[in-house]
């Protein structure tokens, strides 16, 4: 008889996760962990209109209601459970190859963008102009500074550097025109 399987099975799924390397695995081992934990989080006693220890199973299953006492068994388990994912979130996130060379890709262009940018007077121009020209060159430098460890962060503030180097350059090109 397993009477702790859900808690125990919660603690086995998060640190299979943290096991893992593979993103995609990572990502099924964490789906499983969450619903575990919808499934656990459930079963967590009531007491006064609160929320109390483990296990009250027939908050899930069609039972008659059991022991009202909390289990300190069932309690221990889903709090090392909770431990362990508090640990596994701390870590770093898996990185993707792909996706660090994407972001080395989108670096050089908004490097060289940027460069075009000095170059072509903008930070010459208004005070709006340079306080955008000055935040570009912010995220430049944050998205290099995390790219090793979080390439998705760093492609992210680098396509909002993308973007208002375009807006810059859009702005010039329209007033050149008149």
């Amino acid at each position: 008889m397993a009477a702790d399987f859900a808690p125990l099975l919660l603690k086995r799924a998060v640190m299979v996760a943290g096991l893992v390397d593979r993103i995609d695995l990572r990502g099924d081992a964490v789906n499983l962990a969450d619903d575990l934990w919808d499934h656990v989080a459930q079963r967590r006693s009531v007491v006064d209109e609160e929320p109390g220890l483990w296990d009250d199973p027939s908050r899930v299953y069609p039972l008659q209601p059991g022991d009202p006492s909390p289990s300190w068994h069932h309690t221990v388990r889903v709090v090392e459970s909770l431990v362990l994912a508090a640990r596994l979130a701390y870590d770093q996130p898996l990185r993707s190859e792909s996706l660090l060379d994407h972001a080395h890709s989108l670096l050089a262009e908004a490097d060289h963008l940027y460069s075009q940018e000095l170059l072509a007077g903008t930070s010459e121009s208004g005070a709006p102009e340079r306080k955008r020209l000055e935040a570009v060159r912010q995220r430049i430098r944050r998205a290099r500074e995390i790219m090793p460890s979080r390439p998705g962060t760093a492609v992210s503030l680098l396509l909002l550097a993308l973007a208002d180097l375009d807006s810059l350059v859009a702005s010039r090109d329209t007033t050149e025109v008149f």
